[in-house]
Order: structure tokens, then C-alpha cells, then sequence
């Protein structure tokens, strides 16, 4: 499912933004991103087209963790 190829595009990009924060110069600057923010983004784009193909998309943000899961697939989790 479409939705399950973006859940997977947007751990990948997790994972790339956490290596490539590691990689950097300690002395360079970030801002924070809101994970929770943009899973939920993400989520509103595909429920529609999850609900039509009978399945469900959930989003948990509890504290310091984000977790999304799709139909049956295990949950994948970051910490925010």
C-alpha cells in the first residue's frame, strides 16, 4: 500500500537527517523538527486512501515518542 511506501520514505529520511546531524560539525546550528508534526501530516494525506482500501492508519505521540503503524505492519517508533 501506498501509504506503507511512505511511512517506509519517511523513516528513511529520519534515519539520513539523524546520520547527517552526527556527521556535521559540532559547532553548526539546528533547529528542532516536530516528528509528531509531521507524521500527522503525513498521516491526514494518506487516511483517506488507507480508510477506502479497509485499512487504518494510527498515529500515537505519548511524551518523547512517535509511533505510526499501518494495517498489519508493526509499529515503528522515534524518539522526538
Amino acid at each position: 500500500m501506498k501509504a506503507e511506501a511512505e511511512l517506509d520514505r519517511l523513516t528513511a529520511l529520519v534515519e539520513n537527517l539523524l546520520a547527517l546531524a552526527r556527521a556535521t560539525d559540532s559547532g553548526a546550528t539546528a533547529g528542532r523538527v516536530d516528528l509528531a508534526a509531521v507524521a500527522g501530516e503525513a498521516v491526514s494525506r494518506w487516511r483517506e486512501a488507507a480508510t477506502a482500501s479497509g485499512k487504518r492508519l494510527e498515529l500515537s505521540t505519548r511524551g518523547d515518542h512517535t509511533c505510526g503503524q499501518s494495517g498489519r505492519t508493526s509499529p515503528r517508533c522515534w524518539t522526538t
